[in-house]
């Protein structure tokens, strides 16, 4: 098979003795308990498997085209087992943006709210610069931003987010805002 391959210096030649489902099909394993083909090859940090076919690049996207057919433009595939690896066109389903969030608020897996945010909230967050008894000084102070921010040895706009509850905003029933005498 040849085919055309867009490069850095433009568009070249190649040639492949195996296509597009020949390659697929050594990429995936059977999960027995589920059913899932899980994706064995490359992963992009999102957890979805990837391979070139056509103006695919997602596994998953590409297992659709091959096995079911063509993906009308505007449309997603989702997954009805939930596991982003899985590229069994059995599991795999068109649906809208809303259709692919809906189904995502559906089975709990948006990255927002109670269950995300009490897992690394506050100083269990391994990114965190500054204690829960220093925020609280941060929001109790009175002084500048830039005063604060050089205090703690972070910016001026991260102080600024704290005060306004963007960030640490768990803390703002803790906090007792000092009283004008």
């Amino acid at each position: 098979m040849v085919g055309l391959v867009s490069g850095i210096f433009g568009m070249r030649a190649v040639c492949r003795t195996d296509t597009g489902p020949d390659r697929f099909g050594k990429y995936y394993a059977v999960n027995s308990v589920t059913t899932c083909w899980e994706w064995t090859g490359f992963c992009g940090g999102d957890g979805y498997g990837r391979f070139g076919y056509g103006n695919e690049n997602r596994a998953h996207r590409a297992s659709y085209l091959m096995f079911i057919g063509v993906i009308p433009p505007g449309m997603s595939v989702l997954h009805r087992c939930d596991n982003p690896r899985c590229v069994n066109p059995d599991h795999l389903f068109l649906g809208t943006g809303a259709d692919n969030a809906a189904d995502r608020d559906e089975k709990g897996r948006q990255s927002r709210g109670e269950r995300h945010s009490v897992l690394f909230r506050g100083e269990k967050c391994g990114a965190a610069r500054l204690t829960e008894s220093q925020v609280i000084e941060i929001k109790n102070s009175r002084e500048s931003n830039a005063g604060m921010a050089r205090k703690f040895r972070i910016s001026a706009p991260h102080v600024s987010m704290i005060r306004s509850g963007k960030r640490w905003g768990h803390l703002s029933s803790e906090v007792k805002h000092a009283s004008a005498d």
